[in-house]
């Protein structure tokens, strides 16, 4: 039943891209037909005076002006799925997304952008709606709002079901196949204090259920498979948290920062008294640098340490990988532990019209303690990328990465906002 209803989905979805695409390759002809009469008329009207070889445009010329037609094209395009009045923007994007655990996947996502009356970051919201040819089915709300210029709200919630994969905590190795559902609430409010110090709360409140569980193997012990599952079975139902978060920010343009530090200190607590069917803690620092090389190139640098204190759930383990913590690691419950550290640096540069491009390196292990022995499991990452701002002004953006890891893993991401 559920398939089928996918099978519906991913067919309603094809049609939007047919759709979508019927309308551009429309619109290209009718450009195509004008440009034609309008050099068609310019010959008319000046074949008297047939042009010199000093009067032809060199080749340089004719491709900057190919690509502001091509430019000016898009933009036409981008104008008949956008509304903007005053401060209220609105796109609305068919949307593909890839990982290697979701697939390749399909769906729509409004955005909103609200402009501030009296300067300050924008607010935006991302509602979407995606299938995959996995099966997967989300739909999903991300928001980050700001009240003025001291407090700020960054929100996500949404529903996922999806055929996943289930990896050992510690080594990695898969172990099961399984279809997996979650409903998700997060938000995490900050408060500037002072000079950019920041004080805050977050709440994190999941559901999860795990269907179908199936060896990725054949096991000629059932007994000892379903000893290995015992932690998955452990971490389904609620998982509940409140915590606090101190924090520093100096960024310049914290959509789209090209100075300053962003510094954030959380401790997250799971307690039964808030209806967390497990109890126990989780704790992080992360860290990220922000230098302008250039009028048109950033270099971007985050460290980030992540430590579960207790018996936590496997999916609220530390972890890298996946679209934002190590994205030449496509699944990003493949490697997960009691504690884990993530270092990426990246070069951001303007390309042309609102593309932008980025080249990346990082290095990210687990382990079961914090300390020097986890660098001995570090898998040292690189990979480039591509950025489209979904708004002329910046700020929200569609990015493509495409990463290859030393321990042979690679993967290829579509994602919204930067990795960090």
């Amino acid at each position: 039943m559920i398939l089928t209803k996918h099978r519906v989905l991913m067919k309603n979805y094809i049609r939007i891209f047919i759709i979508f695409l019927a309308l551009f390759i429309t619109n290209f002809s009718l450009a195509q037909d004008i440009a034609e009469n309008s050099n068609s008329t310019t010959n008319d009207t000046t074949f008297l005076s047939p042009p010199t070889a000093l009067d032809a445009p060199s080749d340089t010329t004719l491709a900057k002006n190919r690509f502001e037609e091509l430019f000016g094209f898009a933009e036409r395009i981008i104008d008949l799925i956008s509304y903007k009045n005053g401060r209220f923007e609105l796109s609305v994007f068919p949307t593909a997304g890839y990982n290697k655990r979701e697939g390749l996947a399909l769906g729509i996502m409004p955005m909103v952008r609200i402009t501030p009356k009296k300067g300050g970051s924008p607010t935006t919201f991302m509602p979407s709606l995606a299938a995959s040819f996995k099966g997967m089915l989300q739909a999903e709300i991300d928001a980050e709002i700001f009240l003025g210029k001291r407090q700020e709200i960054t929100t996500k919630c949404g529903y996922i079901y999806l055929p996943d994969e289930y990896y050992r905590p510690g080594d990695g190795v898969k172990l099961a196949n399984y279809d997996y559902k979650r409903w998700l609430l997060r938000s995490d409010y900050m408060l500037d204090v002072f000079r950019g110090w920041q004080i805050g709360l977050n709440v994190d409140f999941q559901w999860h259920k795990f269907d179908n569980i199936r060896p990725a193997d054949e096991w000629d012990d059932i007994d000892a498979f379903n000893l290995e599952l015992s932690e998955m079975r452990y971490s389904s139902g609620w998982t509940n948290g409140i915590g606090i978060i101190v924090g520093f920010d100096s960024r310049d343009f914290p959509d789209s920062p090209r100075n300053g530090w962003m510094i954030k200190t959380k401790a997250t607590f799971f307690s039964k008294a808030i209806g967390s069917e497990q109890e126990f803690g989780l704790y992080s620092f992360d860290a990220r640098r922000y230098c302008a090389v250039s009028e048109q190139s950033v270099f971007a640098a985050q460290f980030y340490v992540a430590s579960a204190t207790g018996h936590a759930a496997f999916h609220r383990m530390p972890s890298y990988g996946g679209s934002h913590f190590g994205r030449a690691i496509g699944h990003n419950l493949h490697f997960i532990d009691n504690n884990a550290y993530l270092l990426q640096c990246e070069y951001r540069t303007h390309l042309l019209w609102r593309l932008g491009g980025v080249a990346w390196v990082g290095t990210g292990a687990t382990g079961s303690q914090l300390d020097a022995r986890m660098l001995e499991n570090s898998v040292a990452m690189t990979g480039v990328g591509l950025r489209f701002n979904v708004f002329k002004e910046g700020g929200a953006k569609i990015r493509c990465d495409f990463g290859i890891a030393t321990n042979g893993e690679k993967a290829l991401c579509i994602s919204m906002r930067d990795a960090f």
